[in-house]
């Protein structure tokens, strides 16, 4: 083993070239990557001496040229040297079972084209000209400057204007998102430790997988793909394989938005075509739902009869079978002013830690006193807390469905909302993980400056102020007992504002670790399936039910007296799939703190 790592280590420094190596020396295992860059021309025209070189040494030492990850196209150029004598036999076999070379073509018996070929085009083919403006994409450099334009031949065909306007997207960012993917297949496990892509998970289609989203706009950037398939049906129907579930933050090896992507490829067919009517809905939800509130009571007794759920699911592609909340009466963001909550309306001068709760979609409008509890919390725990009453929906639905320009509204109005509340000392604090998410992340893929970044520091989920706040050792722990067995389940976008992976226990369960009594099963089972509106849609139903199945047996265990997640999407799922009652942390620590009676538990 010293003599071969001596030897290439000596043909790299030959070559010019950087390489790591690694793997299980004990075994005689290596692996050897080379850090390549194949826009440059000496790279890529030094590339195949370097690899014969590589591989004679391996050879000469009685190695093979590849163990643990197999052979793949690249290296079935070099198996006739390592098997001289039966590779004529293996290319017989091949021919006799598979005589037209159509399972795993190229892969051991290489046919045709040569293994170059194979590699990424790297930057020489990359480069848009955008209409009108004159920009083109260049390629960075290490320094962060730009160098010369990215074309090769011929001149960039123009950008669609219409997209140009519609997409507004910065070419350096998305180029380097698009590149960063390096084809490792990390994000096509099905382990249980691993949430990755909770849809191809369920369906194990490649289209599904994130680096199908990397790959469609490295096509593009490339030229290999028409820029007019963008704003196609294929490419649309692989952007809405993303659901913005943004487990790629954390578990991509390559750190890829995979979500920015996605959102991108989206935007761009609604430049072209306009949002379908399902998409709409999700979009405006929020307007949709003030204008339900008034006759809430018909829309409740609608969405109990079988028949108008059947006709809502024809009309507006809401599935029938999806069990709706109850629409409130009155948003808490309306009933506040007239609440024992209104002196929460103005900003105060006080010495204690000033919050100003932020209250999305679906706490105004289905469960209110969820934030009322909230409130509670937060004013027993020592908290001054501001409810901005003129704050909008988040626009995270907007976002999920490529409504670039209503999500840009939605962030720019409530951007210029809290950020005179934070330069004042408030911290945003959001009911659920999502709207953190939506406000930390998305906010600044929408609006580049400087107050999107002080957004971003300044907000924090509620579960994650309550941790920090015990951790100080300011926490009231006057906990009644709760003697209940629940069933926890972390929400894909709390594990990725956190950072956590799956294995880790989450701000919401360290909570609910301190109530009396209460015994808290992490289970831990992939994602639910919800995402939002996304599995109440009918085209995505069938697909959010099977995401949720292993979740879902989990909680029908009779042990388990119900299911607990921060994010009331999953807690909605969790309960049509279990068929068991799904709460929120804060209302159990409602219930601990007394500010609900036991039976609110018992729904």
């Amino acid at each position: 083993m010293n003599d071969v790592v001596s030897k290439l280590l000596t043909l790299f420094h030959q070559y010019k070239v950087t390489a790591s190596l690694s793997g299980h020396v004990g075994q005689g295992h290596l692996r050897i990557h080379p850090l390549l860059d194949l826009a440059q021309t000496d790279v890529k025209s030094n590339l195949h001496p370097l690899a014969e070189a590589v591989y004679s040494t391996i050879l000469r030492y009685g190695g093979t040229i590849s163990s643990e990850w197999g052979t793949g196209m690249l290296k079935s150029q070099f198996l006739p040297q390592q098997f001289p004598h039966l590779f004529p036999l293996f290319r017989e076999i091949k021919e006799t079972f598979d005589p037209q070379y159509l399972l795993n073509p190229g892969k051991v018996i290489p046919r045709g084209t040569h293994w170059i070929n194979h590699l990424r085009h790297g930057l020489e083919k990359r480069g848009r000209k955008l209409s009108g403006s004159g920009v083109v994409i260049n390629r960075p450099s290490s320094n962060g400057t730009s160098t010369s334009p990215l074309l090769a031949g011929e001149l960039p065909r123009e950008m669609p204007s219409q997209l140009e306007i519609q997409l507004r997207w910065e070419p350096s960012y998305v180029f380097e998102s698009a590149y960063q993917c390096n084809g490792c297949g990390e994000c096509l496990r099905f382990d249980r430790e691993s949430r990755i892509c909770p849809l191809f998970r369920g369906t194990a289609t490649i289209e599904f997988a994130p680096r199908s989203k990397a790959d469609l706009l490295r096509g593009i950037l490339e030229k290999d793909i028409d820029l007019d398939k963008l704003v196609g049906e294929r490419a649309k129907a692989i952007a809405d394989t993303c659901f913005q579930c943004r487990m790629c933050d954390i578990e991509c090896a390559s750190q890829i938005d995979i979500s920015l992507l996605a959102f991108r490829s989206k935007a761009a067919y609604v430049a072209a075509h306009g949002l379908p009517l399902d998409d709409l809905i999700v979009s405006r939800l929020d307007n949709v739902l003030n204008l339900l509130t008034p006759v809430n009571v018909l829309f409740n007794a609608a969405m109990r009869n079988r028949f108008m759920r059947w006709l809502f699911e024809k009309m507006f592609h809401i599935s029938q079978g999806r069990t709706m909340p109850a629409l409130t009466s009155r948003p808490f963001l309306h009933r506040v002013r007239w609440s024992a909550w209104r002196h929460c309306l103005s900003p105060e001068q006080t010495e204690k830690e000033r919050v100003a709760l932020f209250v999305d979609t679906y706490v105004n409008h289905f469960d209110p006193q969820l934030a009322e509890v909230a409130v509670q919390i937060l004013e027993h725990n020592g908290f001054s807390v501001h409810i901005p009453v003129r704050q909008q929906t988040s626009g995270l639905r907007s976002f999920a469905v490529g409504h670039a320009d209503r999500a840009e509204r939605l962030a720019r109005h409530n951007i210029n909302r809290m950020s005179d509340l934070i330069r004042q000392g408030y911290k945003i604090i959001t009911i659920e993980p999502s709207s953190a998410s939506c406000l930390t992340k998305d906010y600044r893929h929408l609006l580049d400056h400087q107050e999107s970044e002080m957004m971003a520091e300044n907000v924090l989920d509620f579960c994650s102020l309550l941790l920090r706040h015990y951790r100080a050792g300011k926490l009231q722990e006057d906990f009644q007992s709760v003697p209940y067995r629940v069933g926890y389940h972390a929400p894909c976008r709390g594990l990725a504002i956190s950072g956590s992976l799956t294995i880790d226990a989450t701000p919401a369960e360290k909570l609910l670790n301190l109530i009396p009594e209460l015994e808290v099963e992490r289970i831990e089972r992939g994602c639910c399936g919800m995402s939002g509106l996304w599995g109440a849609q009918q085209k995505n139903y069938r697909h959010s039910l099977h995401i949720g199945t292993p979740l879902f047996r989990a909680l029908r265990q009779p042990e388990i007296d119900f299911g607990v997640s921060d994010c009331n999407a999953c807690c909605l799922q969790m309960a049509h799939g279990s068929r068991k009652c799904a709460l929120h942390p804060i209302q159990l620590l409602a219930v601990s703190y007394g500010f609900l009676p036991l039976s609110a538990l018992e729904r």
